[in-house]
């Protein structure tokens, strides 16, 4: 069954929540039918990568009272809806998403699971922007979290940093405040670094998730072991590995930092393989708008 006219993606939250449905968003794309998406400003440059949109509303201003209740100004055919609050939406098919996952299955895929039989296939393993990666990139260290208790302490970050100087280049990256960083991009500029880095270590944070789905080999030190928040394609590190013990993987796993998945199975107990991603399928687009960085 096919269906025609304008579709409406609409997706509250922060950073990580908008990466994880970035591959429901690239099929609605896919379509070739108008895309009008309504989500936070700063999160555009994302919206671009998977492609042009017809039209931005944003989320949180007057031009989206509507979708409380109001009439629908365009006419849409389908809406595909990850925002609470929106059960007035005056769209006639309105594809709901469930925002917690059923037990066991990783977010990224029940996300993926959404889209009804007329849209293309969702591919949860979409890699944006990914480049040919070099050893001689940098390692990229973002420790920032908007929860504290979801990353290691600060100083831990650089004990690993000031180690894995010693044999590779390496950026710190944080946000706007964090005066400790070597580098705070704007998030098109995350976007850009994370498509070139050599490897990418990070806390469960929203730039880990931009991280992997723009192409890093990405590893993420997890503070549970419930891994449905994880990001595709990352390798989750056990919580109370150490420090030196990461510098030895990233070391004896040369194909980390050439664009390997990760250091599969060296380390029983301190790694976990999430999942491989696949080849890179959308180029991102280049914009002037910029954000500051998001740490969730």
């Amino acid at each position: 069954m096919s269906k025609e006219g304008p579709i409406l993606f609409v997706r509250g939250g922060a950073l990580g929540d908008f990466v994880l449905t970035m591959p429901v968003l690239a099929s609605c794309f896919a379509t070739g039918r108008p895309v009008h998406v309504a989500c936070a400003s700063r999160h555009l440059p994302l919206v671009r990568a998977c492609g042009t949109p017809e039209r931005f509303w944003d989320i949180d201003g007057a031009e989206s009272l509507w979708m409380f209740g109001g009439a629908d100004p365009v006419g849409f055919a389908d809406a595909v809806v990850f925002a609470e609050g929106r059960a007035g939406l005056p769209v006639a098919r309105c594809h709901w998403v469930n925002a917690r996952p059923p037990a066991g299955v990783p977010a990224w895929a029940h996300f993926a699971s959404v889209l009804p039989g007329y849209f293309p296939a969702v591919d949860p393993r979409l890699v944006l922007g990914a480049q040919r990666l070099r050893p001689d990139r940098p390692i990229v260290l973002a420790p920032g979290a908007s929860d504290a208790r979801r990353s290691w302490a600060l100083s831990r970050w650089l004990a690993l940093r000031d180690r894995l100087a010693e044999t590779h280049p390496v950026v710190l990256v944080g946000g706007p405040l964090e005066t400790w960083a070597d580098y705070r991009p704007g998030l098109e500029e995350l976007c850009g670094l994370a498509a070139s880095a050599g490897a990418w270590l990070g806390p469960d944070s929203g730039p880990s998730h931009l991280a992997s789905r723009f192409g890093a080999p990405t590893l993420v030190v997890f503070p549970t072991d419930d891994h449905t928040w994880a990001p595709a394609g990352a390798t989750v590190l056990a919580w109370g590995v150490e420090e030196g013990e990461v510098v030895e993987i990233l070391r004896a796993e040369a194909p980390l930092t050439q664009g390997a998945a990760g250091a599969r199975g060296s380390r029983p107990g301190a790694l976990r393989q999430h999942a491989v991603t696949g080849p890179c399928t959308h180029p991102p687009h280049s914009s002037s708008t910029t954000s500051n960085l998001p740490k969730s």
